[in-house]
């Protein structure tokens, strides 16, 4: 017979890293949380090798993102390819080479994926999320009122791999979050299929511990060689990871034997002295998409409603951005804030994302990945000549969705929102940690954004937490609801775009921007109007 757990408002299942960072943003938020996860502990193995400078803005609201960045590898050099020649074809730079990216860090790191981890988990314990390691989905049930999920102990095989027993309980939540992987519990139970996009590379990934530094050439990127494509990176400042393709003809059982791991190390001259193996694992890269991401007050995120080759290490990121998005979105509708419809932008606006970065990610993989020794062959030829691999432009979030207007597109709509560093009277850093996180902020250069908005208009945003913010020239003495712009970061920002003020959403990604003062009341009424109040602007 099942018992009961106490009713929480937000049911996760599964509890990788965009599990735990939706855990503990709505838990912060001050909702009741219960993550259960099948494994008895935290995998604490590593699977994303890359993350950017949106998951550290990520981190940097939830935990000591300083002390998280000493753990990373800058991608300071660029990312090379080179031919089975050892030519270089490619230098594939970071998306941005200073700190003072958009988000107010380095653009692009390296990572030993547990760090990340253990980050994400304290915050959702401490914010007081309920973790339940060893508990794996079983039922889900769903009715006007919210879900029953039932979860069943798990028992760990001679395998190491968990199945259920027949000790279970119940929960009742408002709403369910599958981020349970690509073999998915809760997309199942929902009889939600996915769409095959591409699949059936395999690769060796040999994960290892540094025990004697060695210098490595390349020391990132990819090896372009028909006879087996191959790959090799630092994770973060700890660890390194390689990785070859297994041909057609090859079993993964061999290529999971240690002994063939090192016969393939061997080129590298990575030996039992200088390495320690911390994983080996053969991977079927996949690109599916779930046909939807929700059904009624059930939802996808990561893995359980997308999957992609690594190629263009957005994997993990494109998982963090669901976690980001959701939440906002849920906790302005479970307080009242907000329409339930709200959270249909949720998959109108990360579809389409996703789906772009799928498509690079595959057309990186078929340039770096190519077997056919004579179409390499024109490939290097082709690129030898002097031609370039076009890179994409990192998606933004298509107009359409929780966004402000065409009235006022200026070509901001849907990007990631400035963070730069300020001083205050509080103080000086990035502008989240003075003013906030996770919050709707609206920033005027050299004007307070109060003295240009109704009294109605200021009390509903204020009913959001909204910031309010005027940006003062570097050199500016700070004052009270004032920030002086150090760098002279947002002086440069508002003047590429042309704007005069601009409000960012909590997923730190911009609504809409202004090029006159005059018509911020106008983007204001547009953001009440999108979340269902009506014009206030009088």
């Amino acid at each position: 017979m099942k018992s009961e757990l106490p009713a929480c408002d937000i049911a996760v299942v599964g509890y990788g890293p965009s599990a735990q960072l939706m855990a503990a943003l709505m838990a912060r938020a001050g909702y009741r949380v219960a993550a259960f996860e099948r494994y008895p502990f935290l995998y604490n193995l590593p699977r994303a090798g890359h993350i950017d400078h949106e998951t550290l803005r990520l981190v940097q609201g939830l935990g000591d993102a300083e002390a998280f960045a000493k753990t990373l590898w800058e991608v300071r050099g660029d990312y090379v390819w080179i031919n089975a020649r050892g030519q270089v074809l490619m230098l594939q730079p970071a998306l941005d080479t200073a700190e003072d990216s958009v988000s107010g860090w380095y653009s692009d790191f390296t990572q030993w994926q547990p760090n990340l981890e253990l980050v994400f988990d304290e915050a959702a314990r401490s914010a007081g999320a309920q973790v339940h390691l060893g508990w794996e989905g079983t039922g889900l049930e769903q009715d006007n009122d919210g879900l029953l999920l039932t979860v069943s102990r798990t028992r760990q095989k001679e395998d190491g791999h968990p199945v259920a027993t027949g000790d279970t309980r119940s929960i009742r939540a408002r709403y369910v979050i599958g981020a349970d992987g690509a073999n998915s519990f809760v997309r199942n139970s929902l009889g939600i299929e996915r769409d095959d996009i591409a699949s059936g590379e395999r690769w060796l990934d040999v994960d290892m511990l540094t025990l004697r530094p060695l210098e490595f050439e390349p020391n990132i990127g990819q090896i372009c060689d028909p006879a087996r494509p191959r790959m090799l990176m630092p994770l973060g400042a700890t660890h390194r990871r390689f990785e070859w393709m297994v041909l057609p003809h090859e079993t993964s059982e061999d290529f999971e034997r240690p002994e063939t791991a090192w016969e393939l190390l061997k080129e590298f001259r990575v030996t039992p002295e200088t390495h320690q193996i911390a994983r080996q694992i053969v991977y079927t890269f996949q690109a599916r998409m779930s046909q939807r991401w929700n059904s009624g007050r059930a939802f996808l995120m990561g893995d359980a409603a997308h999957t992609m080759p690594p190629y263009a290490g957005q994997g993990l990121l494109s998982a963090l951005r669901d976690a980001s998005n959701l939440s906002w979105k849920l906790d302005l509708v479970m307080s009242g804030k907000a329409p339930e419809s709200l959270l249909e932008t949720y998959e109108s606006e990360r579809r389409p994302h996703v789906s772009a970065w799928t498509s690079i990610s595959l057309g990186e993989g078929a340039i770096s990945s190519e077997l056919d020794p004579a179409r390499a062959a024109q490939r290097d030829a082709h690129m030898l000549s002097g031609a370039k691999f076009d890179m994409p432009h990192f998606p933004v979030l298509g107009t359409g969705c929780f966004q402000g207007g065409r009235a006022h597109d200026n070509g901001l709509i849907g990007s990631l929102g400035l963070q730069a560093r300020v001083q205050t009277t509080a103080g000086s850093g990035r502008f989240d940690d003075l003013h906030g996180y996770r919050c709707f902020s609206i920033l005027a250069f050299g004007a307070q954004p109060r003295n240009l908005l109704s009294a109605a208009q200021i009390a509903r945003l204020e009913q959001l937490g909204t910031v309010f913010c005027e940006i003062l020239p570097s050199g500016s003495q700070p004052r009270d609801g004032a920030a002086v712009d150090v760098t002279g970061r947002y002086d440069r920002y508002f003047k590429e775009h042309g704007i005069a003020a601009v409000i960012n959403r909590p997923d730190f990604h911009v609504f809409g921007g202004v090029a006159a003062l005059s018509q911020l009341p106008s983007l204001v009424d547009e953001l009440n109007q999108r979340l269902g109040s009506r014009s206030q602007s009088s």
